[in-house]
């Protein structure tokens, strides 16, 4: 947070238990199917099945084993790179993700077995 009213915005949504901001809404479970569009991005956490085969979706793994914690619908970030289907952290600046370009974060960090 960068300036108070920031920090009594976020206080007064975990008080109101909307956790919406902008365009971004964090919810328990799945949204309704009406809720998902092409232009909806969704992050799910992979045992709510929200987004039916995980496998042709952008993931996001864990870095122990690379098992899928997260799956993506719609992608749009990543959706131009080649991606991998497990992660191979190569230097200890990886972990710095807020310090790498598209590319670099998108090769690292998300995963896609098809």
């Amino acid at each position: 947070y960068d300036t108070k009213s920031e920090i009594d915005l976020a206080n007064k949504i975990i008080k109101s238990k909307d956790y919406t901001y902008g365009k971004v809404s964090v919810i328990h479970g799945c949204p309704t199917d009406s809720a998902i569009t092409s232009r909806t991005v969704l992050i799910s956490h992979e045992r709510f099945g929200c987004v039916g085969d995980a496998k042709l979706k952008s993931q996001i793994l864990d870095v122990k084993d690379s098992g899928t914690v997260f799956v993506i619908e719609n992608d749009k970030l990543c959706l131009g790179y080649q991606l991998p289907k497990y992660y191979y952290i190569h230097r200890i600046e990886d972990m710095h993700i807020e310090d790498l370009d598209v590319e670099h974060f998108c090769g690292s960090w998300i995963a896609r077995f098809n």
